[in-house]
């Protein structure tokens, strides 16, 4: 399953932008809208007066909303709860049909933040055990014997 989130989407009488939008900082509107090449800027400024923008509903672990510049830094790596719509789409005739389900994030919620990468282990310093470790998770359980 993939999940997505349109960051964009064209703008309409229906859906401009609301007071309480406006009254959050530039970086959620397009003229602050964090972009990380000259290439993404030149073609955010083309869609600027035709589309808006739809700020990812991510908030920490204190119920702050996330900015879009702190999104990689804040929710990669990190324990989160996601609700999302399901939306399906068919391809290809029947028999050989294929399905593709997709999830439409509406909110995130940060539950443990990312923690800082590890140092990695060289392969040497690694424990070798003489047998599996995880052996008994493998075996078929066994019925207790009973006792009258």
């Amino acid at each position: 399953m993939m999940f997505r989130h349109a960051v964009f989407k064209p703008l309409t009488d229906a859906n401009a932008y609301t007071e309480d939008e406006l009254a959050l900082a530039s970086q959620y509107c397009m003229e602050g809208w964090c972009v990380g090449s000259t290439a993404a800027r030149t073609a955010l400024n083309t869609i600027r007066e035709s589309h808006r923008t739809r700020p990812l509903q991510a908030y920490d672990m204190h119920g702050a909303l996330i900015p879009p510049s702190e999104y990689v830094q804040k929710l990669r790596g990190a324990v989160v709860v996601v609700r999302f719509n399901v939306a399906t789409y068919v391809f290809g005739q029947v028999p050989k049909h294929r399905h593709r389900f997709v999830g439409d994030v509406t909110y995130i919620r940060v539950l443990v933040p990312p923690t800082a990468p590890s140092a990695p282990v060289s392969p040497r310093k690694r424990n070798v055990h003489a047998r599996d470790p995880f052996a008994a998770l493998l075996e078929s359980p066994k019925k207790a014997a009973r006792y009258y």
